[in-house]
């Protein structure tokens, strides 16, 4: 009987330790669970990666885009600039990401603000 109490709180603090990284996560990126995408860790480092291209060129300008595609998981995805702007005296730019989960046949569409800070591009709060 205590061996089974003990395998059960287990498999509890085990599921409560997976709940709070999904949340942890979901806080992170714009991206996790929307239309229940599911992209891998090289998905995600390839589409923040055409976010830098974007936003660090030195001629952006709306319409501004980089593509990515991640043979392994067969996702792939579209990266452009839509509006420049201002804010706090700071260059910033609303990013549209148009991703392709190939395995789940979605094409979803994301928004982002990018804001230019003293200490490179960040995700505007």
């Amino acid at each position: 009987m205590e061996r089974r109490r003990s395998v059960a709180f287990s498999l509890l603090g085990a599921g409560l330790l997976l709940a709070s990284v999904q949340v942890g996560h979901a806080q992170m990126s714009p991206f996790w669970n929307k239309a229940h995408v599911t992209l891998s860790s090289e998905d995600y480092d390839m589409l923040f990666r055409s976010a830098t291209k974007v936003n660090e060129d030195p001629n952006a300008k709306v319409g501004t885009a980089a593509t990515w595609e991640n043979p392994k998981s067969t996702n792939s995805g579209i990266t452009t600039i839509m509006r420049i702007y201002t804010s706090d005296k700071r260059t910033c730019h609303t990013v549209q990401y148009k991703v392709t989960v190939t395995r789940r046949n979605i094409t979803p569409d994301y928004n982002v603000n990018w804001c230019l800070t003293k200490s490179g591009w960040r995700i505007a709060s």
